[in-house]
């Protein structure tokens, strides 16, 4: 399954005055993510194509001669049809938010993913504004648009088609507007929801994808860095760049589109070094987990002072086990070390020393360095230090034997 980032939906503030003034510097203070001195009429008028006369100035918006529009829906909760007339709707907006600064609404523009029909987008959208009427209990109002809807020469994965979404900022009741939406009235509160909203429209998008005949497509609402991808997002190119770019000009933000594409394709061939640590670590997880020869392990005896079953340690065993790893493994640097530690054993424990710690049933060799750790701190018990001391040397001994397995302590990962 391929996962696909689509085009970066993004809703903006509609406000209806001008930024507020600081009054430290006395400079105004923008909010991200906002558009000022908004008039809803005039918005609603472009993104439908229509015509709508602002009651509060007498102005008519005529945007009829715009005939991108390819098809509109108007999604509102049970017993709202007064929602649906859109020059009633826009001025009501503009009557019952009074504040010279009031959150009028919010706008939203989604984009048509790379591959998708231009039927399936239209059904992602329409169902898109009915979950979002659903969830918010408001109208939603979603106006599809192709910028090149008269250009027959291109093809139809070449037209620009995206989708404008409008709804207020209040929820919409039979009887007119109701309680003001706060999660997304304010910013400081509408990251939740917002993250909400695009992730229900990749859940749209992915579904049309599998109604297109589509199945193995994953959409993502999560930027690279947060998804943890090592690559760069791709910039804006702009109508004006492009077309330079197509009568053979050169531009920089064409220059810059194209080293960013050339910084992705290196990022996604794998790095050799890498690739060489990985094998190291899984040969050395393999190795660790090799069990030990049956030979090598000592059968279970009843102990009668303490009355539990142990592992009685001989020196047969140990030399077994020495022979057993220097036969298969003698050129592995990292068991050097577990080489001279049963070297000391070998020379050292005395018959009171020979009981050898609990393994378990099946031991690795993994498990075969913890038992040897335990046998050299038993050695070194006639090192300990004077008794002021013994609580600090216990705790350094038990650090050192929970800081992992000692195959990977030359390793850096």
């Amino acid at each position: 399954m391929s996962t696909r980032n689509f085009p970066y939906l993004k809703f903006r503030l509609k406000n209806r005055g001008s930024p507020r003034l600081d009054p430290a510097s006395g400079q105004e203070r923008k909010i991200p993510n906002t558009d000022y001195g908004q008039n809803i009429p005039r918005l609603l008028a472009y993104t439908g194509c229509t015509k709508i006369r602002d009651e509060a100035t007498g102005q008519l918006f005529n945007f009829e001669k715009k005939d991108h529009l390819l098809t509109t829906h108007v999604a509102t909760p049970p017993n709202c049809s007064w929602a649906k007339d859109r020059e009633y709707f826009a001025n009501k907006i503009m009557e019952v938010e009074k504040h010279p600064r009031a959150r009028l609404g919010r706008d939203g523009i989604g984009a048509r993913p790379k591959g998708m029909p231009t039927q399936a987008f239209e059904g992602a959208c329409v169902g898109y504004a009915n979950s979002v009427s659903m969830i918010l209990k408001t109208a939603v109002f979603v106006d599809i648009h192709d910028a090149h809807k008269k250009d027959k020469t291109l093809d139809e994965s070449e037209h620009n088609v995206h989708a404008h979404f409008f709804f207020p900022t209040r929820e919409v009741t039979p009887d007119g507007f109701g309680k003001k939406l706060r999660n997304l009235d304010l910013n400081t509160r509408s990251s939740e929801i917002i993250e909400a909203l695009r992730k229900e429209w990749a859940r749209c998008l992915e579904h049309a994808f599998k109604t297109a005949g589509q199945h193995d497509v994953k959409m993502e609402h999560r930027s690279y860095k947060r998804q943890g991808i090592n690559q760069q997002p791709q910039p804006k190119i702009g109508n004006a760049a492009k077309a330079m770019h197509e009568r053979g000009e050169s531009t920089d933000r064409m220059k810059l589109f194209q080293q960013v594409e050339q910084d992705n394709q290196a990022l996604d061939k794998p790095d050799t070094e890498e690739m060489m640590l990985q094998k190291e670590i899984d040969r050395l997880e393999a190795l660790q987990n090799t069990l030990l020869p049956k030979n090598c392990v000592a059968n279970y005896v009843i102990d009668d002072h303490v009355n539990q079953r142990s592992y009685t340690g001989t020196r047969a065993y140990a030399q077994r086990t020495y022979d057993w790893l220097s036969e298969n493994f003698s050129g592995e640097p990292m068991l050097s070390e577990l080489f001279n530690d049963f070297e000391l054993l070998l020379d050292g424990p005395t018959p009171e020393e020979e009981k050898i710690p609990e393994l378990p049933p099946e031991p690795t060799i993994g498990d075969l360095f913890e038992s040897i750790a335990m046998w050299i701190d038993r050695l070194e018990l006639r090192k300990r230090p004077r008794p002021h001391y013994e609580r600090k040397w216990k705790a350094q001994q038990r650090q050192e034997r929970t800081r992992g397995s000692p195959l990977f302590a030359g390793l850096e990962r």
